[in-house]
């Protein structure tokens, strides 16, 4: 039973690190944006920042776990950063949907391989950004097909 549980905590490791990935490079199209545009418009740079310090911390995991736990579920929840906005402008333009799904993709496979290895630091701060990726679709669903407020509007154009 215990070689079963290695291989399927193995095999969640390796989709983990794919997810991961996919997670990483999702924001090269808002970055191909900003550039573009020489503009960050309203695109919070909190996720970015927190995902960098995410990487860092979590590099350093044996000497600092409960760091890059809490650090962890900051970066997952970073993007509802722009929760007020998108509510106040029932507009999801600044929170793009492949960064929720992929933080829900990710948080799955490190949630369930971390449960499987029985660490806590992994499982604990993986569950929280399910729950928070989750919030991210249902906001996102929400307002998906909405039209921007009058309110960006005005802002834009002032």
């Amino acid at each position: 039973m215990g070689d079963l549980v290695h291989t399927v905590q193995f095999v969640f490791g390796i989709f983990g690190n794919a997810a991961s990935l996919f997670l990483f490079l999702v924001p090269m199209h808002t970055f191909k944006r900003i550039i573009k545009n020489k503009s960050t418009e309203q695109f919070s740079g909190i996720p970015y920042v927190m995902t960098l310090l995410n990487c860092l911390l979590t590099a350093w995991r044996f000497f600092c776990g409960m760091a890059a736990t809490i650090i962890t579920v900051v970066m997952y929840a970073s993007p509802l950063s722009n929760i007020r906005l998108v509510i106040r402008t029932k507009s999801v333009e600044y929170m793009p949907f492949f960064l929720s799904f992929a933080v829900v993709v990710s948080c799955t496979n490190w949630f369930i391989y971390g449960m499987l290895g029985m660490d806590l630091f992994i499982g604990i701060s993986t569950c929280i950004g399910l729950i928070l990726g989750v919030v991210q679709l249902i906001l996102y669903f929400i307002y998906r097909d909405k039209k921007t407020s009058t309110i960006v509007d005005e802002f834009q154009y002032a």
